[in-house]
């Protein structure tokens, strides 16, 4: 049986692996697109900030938290759920900020959090009404990051709601997109990597072109056509977990998954070879097509130096 797990950095270079959560609905978790850690660099110890839609749990009776929250469409993400997950991670209370999400921001589209805010060290990219409470959630997570060692400054950069709606922003990607350190010496600063879909977008356009004019921690803009992935179900922000590890870690893994220009080019002939370009209901009745997957599977177990899930013999 397959084992699912949440992992939550609890500290620098360390994060905790844990069972799943209970399977209520006090408990529902959409994992790292409601989560960021804020840090002055990913080696030094950092705040947590986890985003919710809901309670997950009141007292009979208590209608006062029905009042902020979603009419439209329902939130997936508890408070609860946010808390199990700092407390399984041993995150002590001053490293970590809860913050309700909007429900406007839900009702419009706005699932998850990575769709209205994206941050990375101290830049924080965010859109007005983010947020519930955004100048309070703001203001909490600048003091808890002072109280870290260094007292590391937030960089807030805010997204005004007559700059873009929350419509716009579920359409065009603009915060579900990728901060980036590239460590590049002749142009220091963050790379802001965006999808197509938010140079094509007008308003979202004149948007970036501020940031990467006005901010101090944003050095450059740059787009990638992500179009394939947001049409299957994903966007750019499914590409943007981190998991940092030191040389001797690095040396440690499994060599075989490590991306290489030659395994590049052994994946792409393995894509071209075993993708079908269409694939319609009816194919799903066809044996042939379970064994194709198997044989596709093996194939790639051996390219990365795994063992295989399948039996196809």
């Amino acid at each position: 049986a397959k084992r699912f797990f949440d992992a939550v950095f609890a500290d620098a270079n360390h994060f905790a692996v844990h069972d799943p959560l209970p399977p209520a609905q006090g408990f529902s978790d959409e994992g790292a697109a409601n989560h960021t850690r804020f840090c002055a660099s990913h080696a030094d110890p950092g705040i947590h900030l986890f985003v919710y839609g809901r309670r997950g749990m009141r007292a009979a009776g208590d209608t006062t938290e029905s009042l902020h929250e979603p009419k439209r469409f329902p939130a997936r993400q508890t408070l609860e759920s946010c808390q199990a997950l700092a407390r399984l991670a041993g995150l002590p209370d001053d490293r970590v900020v809860y913050a309700q999400q909007h429900p406007g921001a839900i009702d419009a589209g706005v699932f998850h959090n990575d769709v209205i805010s994206v941050g990375t060290h101290t830049t924080f990219l965010h859109h007005e009404r983010a947020f519930l409470d955004t100048p309070a959630v703001l203001e909490e997570l600048r003091a808890k990051l002072a109280a870290l060692p260094g007292s590391p400054a937030l960089a807030p950069i805010e997204v005004g709601a007559s700059e873009l709606t929350y419509e716009e922003a579920a359409a065009c990607y603009l915060f579900n997109s990728q901060l980036i350190a590239t460590h590049d010496q002749d142009q220091p600063g963050l790379t802001f990597l965006a999808p197509t879909d938010t140079r094509d977008h007008p308003r979202a356009k004149a948007v970036a072109d501020r940031i990467e004019r006005e901010s101090n921690t944003i050095a450059r803009v740059e787009y990638a056509d992500v179009r394939e992935s947001m049409r299957n179900g994903g966007g750019p922000a499914c590409l943007r977990l981190r998991v940092p590890i030191t040389a001797p870690q690095l040396a440690a893994m499994h060599q075989g998954v490590l991306l290489t220009d030659e395994l590049f080019e052994t994946l792409a002939v393995w894509i071209d070879t075993h993708y079908r370009d269409q694939l319609h209901p009816s194919d799903l009745a066809d044996e042939s097509v379970a064994q194709e997957s198997a044989a596709a599977l093996a194939e790639l177990a051996q390219i990365l130096q795994l063992p295989t899930l399948y039996d196809i013999t």
